[in-house]
């Protein structure tokens, strides 16, 4: 699982925009090693200028929150 660190449409995934702290990829939709490697990768050749020269999306540890919950549910996981 990843967490998204830039907007972009992926255009392996129906032109989907996903928008900066989402996860990638969204349920239901499993993209191939070289897209995420791609994403993944300093040297990003991405069409717009601020995509370019950096990492679109960054892997989400296990056992890391959860992007999605807020900050009470994380705390009353911890108790």
């Amino acid at each position: 699982m990843y967490s998204v660190l830039k907007k972009f449409r992926d255009l392996t995934d129906n032109n989907k925009v996903y928008e900066q702290g989402e996860i990638y990829p969204r349920e239901g939709h499993e993209p191939k090693q070289a897209r995420i490697k791609q994403l993944l990768a300093n040297d990003n050749k991405g069409r717009a200028e601020v995509l370019k020269g950096s990492p679109i999306i960054e892997k989400i540890e296990e056992g890391a929150a959860d992007p999605e919950l807020s900050i009470d549910e994380v705390k009353d996981g911890v108790e």
